[in-house]
C-alpha cells in the first residue's frame, strides 16, 4: 500500500519553473512538496546561458550568491547565413549573457538552495504516475526508489519541463504537435576563428531548424535543433564540416553529448496550455519556451505567475486557473512575439536587438539575408505552421496581441 502525504501544494519538477512557483508559495504560508525524477545536481541537456533578464530573476532569489554559479560573459550574438555567405551580429541591451556551471545553475544553486531556502520539501527522484481530483483534493501518485506515495493536496502545479508527464495525464492522447530534439556536444579545440565573446547561430535549413555554437576555455558548445526522427549523426556531421570549411574551426571528437526533447509548438503557434481543473502547467510542460539563452527567464517567470495565482486565487475565493489565464497573457504574448517574423522585423522583442545589427548590413545584403530567411521559414511547412505563423503576425500587427482561443 503507498504512503500517503498530505500537503497544500505538489510542484512535479524540479528545474527553474518549479522553483520560482516553490519559492512564491512558501512565501506565502503554503506547504509545499516538490518532487522531482532527478537527483538534486544531475546533469540535464541544458547551455547554462542564463540571458540579463534571468540573471535579474535568480538574484531577486539568491542574493550575493548568485556570482557563485557564473563563469564566461558573452557580449552579442551573431547569426550566419552560409547560402549569402551574410553574417550580422547583435548586442545585448542590458548587459552580456553569462555562461553558469550547468550543474550548480540546475542542482545545488537554482534548484536545490532555491527549494531550501524557500522551505518546499523536495523529494526526489520520483515519477508521477497517476492524477485524480477527488472533490476538494488532488490525488497525486508518485514512484520513488523506496516505493509509491499518495500525495493528497488542494492543488498540483506541473512544471516537468518538455516531456511533461502532468502534461500527459490531463490531455490523454495529445499528439497535437510534432516532437522536435536538441543535441547539445561539447568539443575540445584545435583551431577556433569564431569570436569567443559571442554565441553563434546558424538558421539554415541545412542544418536542421536551428544550429548554434558558443566557447569557453578551449572548449566548444554545438547545438543542433531537429525534428525527432531527423538523421543527427548526418546532420552534425555536416554542421562539423561547414566549421572548418567556412570558420576555420577544427574540433577533436565530443567528450560530452545530450540529447533532449524540446516542445517547441506552443509558443512558436500561440496554442499554450495552462492546464485542466486545480492543476496547473507552467513553463515547457504549458508550452512555454524562449529561444537558446532566454529559456530560463521564460521558466523562472511563468513559474511564479503559477505560484502567484494559486497563492492570490485563495485569498479571493476564486479558481486559480482562472486568474493563472488571466495572469499569463502578457507572458505568452512576450514568448509568441520572440518566434514572430513580423515583430522580429518591426519590433525587439529579443533581450539582444536584432533589427539593430541587421541594418548594418548593405541593402544589398539585407535582400540576400531576407531570401535565406523567408526560405528557412519553409522548415516549419511539413508542420502546418508557416499560414498561421504569418497569419499571427498580422493579428499581432493590427490589434496589438494574438487571440487566445487556440488555448487548450
Amino acid at each position: 500500500m503507498a504512503q500517503v502525504r498530505k500537503c497544500d501544494v505538489v510542484i512535479a519538477g524540479g528545474g527553474p519553473a518549479g522553483a520560482a512557483s516553490a519559492r512564491r508559495l512558501v512565501s506565502s504560508g503554503f506547504e509545499v512538496i516538490v518532487l522531482d525524477n532527478a537527483l538534486p545536481g544531475a546533469r540535464r541537456p541544458c547551455s547554462g546561458i542564463v540571458s540579463p533578464q534571468a540573471q535579474t530573476r535568480i538574484a531577486g532569489a539568491l542574493g550575493d550568491k548568485a556570482e557563485e554559479i557564473y563563469l564566461e560573459s558573452y557580449s552579442a550574438l551573431t547569426f550566419h547565413f552560409p547560402a549569402s555567405g551574410h553574417s550580422f551580429s547583435a548586442g545585448f541591451e542590458s548587459g552580456p549573457a553569462r555562461r553558469a556551471d550547468r550543474a550548480l545553475l540546475t542542482g545545488r544553486l537554482l534548484e536545490a538552495r532555491l527549494h531550501e531556502s524557500s522551505g518546499a520539501e523536495v523529494h526526489a527522484p520520483m515519477e508521477v504516475l497517476s492524477i485524480a481530483e477527488d472533490g476538494e483534493r488532488v490525488q497525486v501518485l508518485a514512484r520513488g526508489p523506496d516505493g509509491d506515495v499518495a500525495y493528497q493536496c488542494r492543488w498540483l502545479v506541473g512544471a516537468d519541463g518538455a516531456d511533461s508527464s502532468v502534461r500527459s495525464l490531463i490531455y490523454p492522447g495529445l499528439e497535437q504537435f510534432p516532437v522536435f530534439r536538441a543535441l547539445r556536444t561539447v568539443h575540445r579545440v584545435i583551431d577556433n576563428s569564431l569570436d569567443p565573446s559571442q554565441i553563434h547561430f546558424w538558421p539554415d535549413p541545412s542544418h536542421g531548424l536551428l544550429a548554434w555554437a558558443h566557447a569557453w576555455d578551449d572548449r566548444l558548445a554545438l547545438g543542433i535543433l531537429r525534428a525527432e526522427g531527423e538523421g543527427i549523426s548526418e546532420l552534425h556531421d555536416r554542421f562539423i564540416d561547414l566549421l572548418e570549411q567556412d570558420h576555420g574551426v577544427r574540433l577533436a571528437p565530443p567528450d560530452e553529448s545530450a540529447d533532449g526533447r524540446v516542445f517547441l509548438g506552443p509558443a512558436i503557434t500561440n496554442r499554450y496550455m495552462p492546464g485542466k481543473g486545480k492543476v496547473l502547467l507552467t513553463g515547457e510542460a504549458a508550452g512555454f519556451i524562449n529561444p537558446s539563452i532566454e529559456g530560463i527567464s521564460i521558466a523562472l517567470s511563468t513559474g511564479a505567475i503559477a505560484g502567484e495565482a494559486v497563492a492570490r486565487a485563495h485569498n479571493v475565493g476564486v479558481e486559480p486557473l482562472k486568474l493563472y489565464r488571466e495572469l499569463l497573457a502578457k507572458e505568452a504574448r512576450a514568448c509568441t512575439d520572440k518566434w514572430n517574423p513580423t515583430r522580429l522585423l518591426f519590433s525587439s522583442p529579443h533581450e539582444a536587438d536584432l533589427r539593430v545589427g541587421f541594418k548594418t548590413l548593405s541593402q544589398d545584403e539585407q535582400h540576400a539575408v531576407g531570401g535565406d530567411l523567408m526560405r528557412h521559414m519553409k522548415t516549419l511547412k511539413p508542420y502546418g505552421w508557416t499560414l498561421r505563423v504569418l497569419w499571427l503576425g498580422l493579428i499581432r500587427f493590427l490589434t496589438g496581441r494574438y487571440p487566445s482561443g487556440g488555448w487548450l
